[in-house]
């Protein structure tokens, strides 16, 4: 028997093992993608009452599409916004973007959601 199981706790074991690990896994440290249910980023906020409402009710946030919105070059400037003001990183050779234009739509379209740093607002689920 499993140490769940000789505490008398096997059915929630077994609905873990079933229902949870598929996407928290079975460390419950996340699989590609999914949260990681150990350390002290909640998505949703760690509160015994929002959790109870993720497991309850489920959690289906997902970002609207912008493409229509901020058009294609819109696009590719809040990309290269992101990743080289934000993530530190550099464009592709030959890649070309304005990255102030892209500052200024990720000000006005973005920081709602993924905070002025970026770094999401866990309260709306985003991240």
């Amino acid at each position: 028997r499993s140490p769940m199981e000789s505490r008398g706790r096997g059915d929630v074991y077994k609905r873990q093992a079933t229902n949870c690990s598929i996407c928290n896994g079975s460390d419950a440290k996340g699989a590609y993608g999914f949260p990681n249910l150990t350390d002290a980023d909640w998505r949703w906020g760690g509160e015994p009452e929002t959790i109870k409402t993720t497991i309850m009710a489920g959690r289906h946030a997902a970002m609207p599409a912008w493409g229509e919105v901020i058009g294609e070059e819109g696009v590719k400037n809040v990309a290269a916004f992101v990743l080289t003001q934000m993530d530190g990183r550099k464009l592709p050779e030959g890649a070309k973007a304005d990255i102030e234009a892209g500052k200024q739509v990720f000000a006005t379209t973005c920081v709602a959601c993924h905070g002025p740093e970026g770094k999401g607002t866990p309260a709306m689920g985003a991240p």
